[in-house]
């Protein structure tokens, strides 16, 4: 039977020999001292493009994005819109520039500290009128509205330079040699205007210092 194999002498595997305490045996040339890893394959390189999903823009783009930020192309509904945005902007810079001068604020205080029958001339005028058109077919109301009309008239001009004589000889004790340009106007504006919508708004009360 083939069960066992006859033996053989002289053909058997040599016996090792086991080391001697303390001494490490070398590991046999043939046989492998554990799993030896494989080099690792450098990782591919990704370019900048490939990382943001785009190609990096040129400097020449760069910089028209750039100029484009700072000045936008507009249509030109746009650049009319903006230049109205600008013009009046500049008007109300030059308003506030010259109302902010010491002679035009002590003349807004000066008309405002007070009582003046030109304040009053718009309402008593649109009265009168109303008047004169209700009553147009007697001659004796059209008569009375007119003389009233002249007496308002006359009564502003009276009112006004009478203001005005007295405002410039406090504004010689106050600012000397300070100019009288156009301050005038601004005085027959401001007491014509009613109180409430005078423009830059009044600061102070009436009969109070300034």
């Amino acid at each position: 039977m083939a069960l066992f194999r006859p033996y053989e002498q002289g053909k058997h595997e040599p016996v090792r020999q086991k080391p001697a305490r303390g001494v490490t045996a070398a590991p046999s040339p043939s046989e492998p001292t554990g799993p030896t890893a494989a080099p690792e394959a450098p990782a591919p390189a990704v370019s900048a493009a490939a990382r943001k999903g785009k190609p990096t823009r040129s400097r020449a783009e760069a910089e028209a994005a750039r100029m484009e930020r700072l000045h936008p192309t507009l249509t030109p509904k746009q650049q009319r819109a903006q230049a109205r945005v600008a013009d009046r902007i500049e008007r109300q810079r030059r308003w506030d520039s010259v109302e902010s001068k010491p002679e035009r604020t002590l003349l807004r205080d000066y008309v405002d500290a007070r009582w003046t029958f030109t304040e009053f001339i718009i309402p008593l005028a649109l009265v009168d009128m109303a008047v004169s058109i209700g009553g147009a077919h007697w001659a004796m109301v059209s008569m009375i509205t007119s003389f009233v009309m002249t007496a308002i008239f006359l009564g502003m001009v009276v009112n006004i330079a009478w203001m005005w004589w007295r405002f410039k000889r406090e504004l010689r004790s106050r600012m000397p040699g300070a100019r009288t340009r156009g301050l005038l106007m601004e005085m027959m504006n401001r007491m014509i205007t009613i109180r409430r919508f005078r423009r830059p708004a009044p600061r102070i009360e009436r009969g109070a210092s300034y």
